[in-house]
């Protein structure tokens, strides 16, 4: 097996290509643009594959310099909050308000059933 080693400049190409093929993949393909697939999610899944397939065709892996990653990690996350339709779930802010109470209910079990936080009998 050979391992070809990825220098950062080259990584950096990699991930910039990778990056504006997803792009392409989202403005092509409906299926991405009706699920919001973001353009790094749907390219590092082509990569992926690809590069899953020439390593077990024919043995190759690529060890990518790994010097960038927590940096790209924060401005991908970044670029999907800020690619969020904040309009969508609107409606739902009454059920998601009742989230927090509701779990701290189920979290203090049967033998608090009753009373308050405070230790206080409950109404």
């Amino acid at each position: 097996m050979d391992t070809i080693a990825v220098d950062p400049y080259y990584t950096l190409i990699v991930a910039t290509l990778v990056l504006l093929v997803g792009r392409l993949m989202v403005d092509r393909i409906k299926f991405l643009q009706d699920f919001n697939i973001p353009e790094p999610v749907a390219g590092g899944l082509l990569a992926a594959v690809i590069i899953y397939i020439l390593h077990a065709s024919t043995g190759v892996s690529f060890a990518f310099d790994k010097g960038l990653q927590d940096s790209f990690m924060l401005i991908f996350f970044s670029s999907i909050g800020l690619s969020a339709d904040f309009s969508r779930p609107q409606g739902g802010r009454r059920r998601a308000g009742a989230l927090p109470g509701g779990g701290q209910r189920l979290h203090r079990g049967p033998e608090h059933r009753g009373r308050r936080l405070g230790g206080r009998a409950g109404p």
